[in-house]
């Protein structure tokens, strides 16, 4: 991402319709009232590229929620499909790039059961096997490292913490 990641991007969003923290789930339950045809938002980072930037998306979020003039469950749905039709355009073009024959997501995003669909409708569509943790085991990346490392630690294995960090790595530099 150059920016925001889809995440940051649910759980700010979700903090600006009131909703408790972690914003995801409370968002996507709120959805299911929503009419998502009644907020237009646009499709972030539309410009071909593969790299992701969702900050846009919040703002207007923020700005749709300040106007006061659509219902919070439209929002809430309005943005869930945003965000997968965003992520599922991306990984299309990854996948047409790469012609990589399986594709995973794991991590808070991929309890979303829009976005999952979203990113399943893809990879059936290009006969590439999609998969997914089961809803339970999914959730936020930063937890799901630090509980891996904690295990390591727990049978005693050290880092040298000889890998570089990068952490805007650009994404033309891992697929070409």
């Amino acid at each position: 991402t150059l920016d925001d990641a889809v995440g940051e991007c649910f759980d700010k969003s979700a903090k600006l319709l009131g909703l408790p923290w972690p914003g995801g789930p409370h968002l996507e339950k709120l959805a299911t009232g929503g009419d998502e045809t009644q907020v237009a938002f646009p499709l972030p980072l539309d410009d071909g590229s593969l790299n992701f930037s969702f900050s846009g998306l919040k703002t207007a979020v923020r700005t749709a929620v300040q106007q006061g003039n659509f219902k919070k469950e439209d929002i809430a749905v309005s943005l869930q499909a945003t965000i997968a039709a965003s992520l599922a355009k991306k990984v299309d073009g990854a996948l047409a790039k790469t012609k990589a024959p399986h594709f995973v997501v794991a991590g808070g995003v991929a309890a979303n059961k829009k976005v999952r669909q979203a990113l399943k409708d893809v990879c059936e569509g290009r006969g590439v096997s999609f998969n997914a943790p089961p809803l339970s085991l999914c959730t936020d990346n930063a937890a799901m490292i630090a509980y891996a490392g904690g295990c390591h630690l727990m049978l005693g294995e050290e880092s040298l913490m000889t890998t570089k960090v990068v952490p805007r790595w650009p994404l033309g530099e891992v697929v070409s």
